[in-house]
């Protein structure tokens, strides 16, 4: 206890310790969301059926549009897919144009496609990203100056074990962004 007492700054040094004990848990943790996130992403870019999905919109789109400036469509707003659900057949009122859509781009097979978004839907983006840059302070913050020097004799290896652990961590946080 009483070489505790001598070490300079020992509250601080303790808690910083701590702080790079628990880094590699949580540089694999935010590993493990930016995978989930993209994969997603990747899913999502390769999707046939999504692909096919948003061409025969399209093409419904232009259908219902046909004669007008908005019939000739190379692309639509997102926010119209909303449309599809909402507008309804004159022969069926139980029917939408989702229905159609449905049938037409064999809509079911998303589900299995888009699986893996599962995991990735409760992932806020903002949220990672402050994980991120905090991990990205925390292995950039300068090693601490002690307040003085060291009693004579004891040699002072925590700037040292710092920068051995920074050279091991670094290259696996760089591999995340």
């Amino acid at each position: 206890l009483f070489r505790m007492a001598s070490v300079k700054d020992c509250r601080l040094r303790l808690l910083l310790l701590r702080s790079w004990e628990i880094l590699p848990h949580r540089i694999r943790e935010l590993q493990a969301r930016v995978n989930r996130v993209q994969s997603s992403i990747e899913a999502i870019r390769k999707s046939s059926t999504l692909r096919r999905a948003l061409h025969v919109t399209l093409h419904i789109g232009n259908y219902l549009n046909f004669g007008l400036r908005q019939g000739q469509a190379v692309a639509f707003n997102i926010e119209s897919l909303n449309r599809l659900a909402s507008t309804k057949s004159v022969l069926d009122k139980r029917k939408t144009l989702l229905h159609l859509l449905h049938d037409h781009a064999n809509l079911s097979s998303l589900v299995e496609e888009f699986y893996c978004l599962r995991s990735a839907k409760h992932i806020d983006a903002d949220e990672l990203q402050s994980d991120i840059e905090a991990v990205r302070v925390m292995l950039n913050q300068p090693a601490m100056e002690p307040g003085g020097e060291p009693p004579s004799g004891v040699v002072d290896e925590y700037p040292k074990f710092l920068e051995l652990f920074r050279r091991r961590f670094t290259p696996r946080f760089e591999r995340l962004c």
